[in-house]
C-alpha cells in the first residue's frame, strides 16, 4: 500500500493576486485534506469513525435504570450495542432493550432506550456499562 500523500494547507496569502473569494473556497477544502490525512496515518479514533452514539449508565444488579435518552436528535435507536462493563459483575453482560421516549426539561419528548433485562450485575452491586446506539 502507498503512504499517504502529505498535505500542505493551501493559504491564499500564497497568491497575492487571489480574488477574494478564493478564501471560502481554499479553507473547506484544506480542512477535508487535514482530515482525510489524518485518517488515512491512523489518526482517526474509534469515536471518531462510528455514527454512533455513547452512552454510560449505571446499573444495579436487580433493578433498570430509568429509559436513556438517545441523543441523536430525533433518530430512533437502530441497535444498541454493549461496548464495557465494570463494576459489580458477576458474569458476562447480557441485555434486552426497547424503544421508549424521555421528557426533556423543556417539555419536549425525545427517543430513548429503555434496558428491559440486563443480566451478569452481581445482586445488590452497581456495574457501570457503556453503550453505542446506532441511528435508524
Amino acid at each position: 500500500m502507498a503512504r499517504p500523500p502529505e498535505v500542505h494547507a493551501l493559504r491564499t496569502d500564497d497568491i497575492p493576486e487571489a480574488p477574494g473569494w478564493l478564501e471560502k473556497l481554499v479553507k473547506p477544502l484544506t480542512s477535508h485534506m487535514t482530515q482525510v490525512a489524518q485518517a488515512l496515518t491512523g489518526q482517526l479514533t474509534v469515536k471518531d469513525n462510528l455514527a454512533a452514539k455513547w452512552v454510560t449508565v449505571e446499573v444495579r444488579g436487580g433493578a433498570m435504570p430509568k429509559p436513556f435518552a438517545v441523543g441523536l436528535g430525533s433518530r430512533t435507536a437502530k441497535a444498541v450495542m454493549l461496548a464495557g462493563a465494570s463494576g459489580g459483575l458477576e458474569a458476562p453482560v447480557g441485555f434486552t432493550w426497547t424503544h421508549s421516549t424521555v421528557r426533556e426539561e423543556d417539555g419536549r419528548s425525545v427517543p430513548a432506550v429503555a434496558l428491559t433485562r440486563v443480566t451478569g450485575v452481581a445482586s445488590g452491586q452497581a456495574a457501570t456499562l457503556t453503550f453505542l446506539i446506532f441511528p435508524e
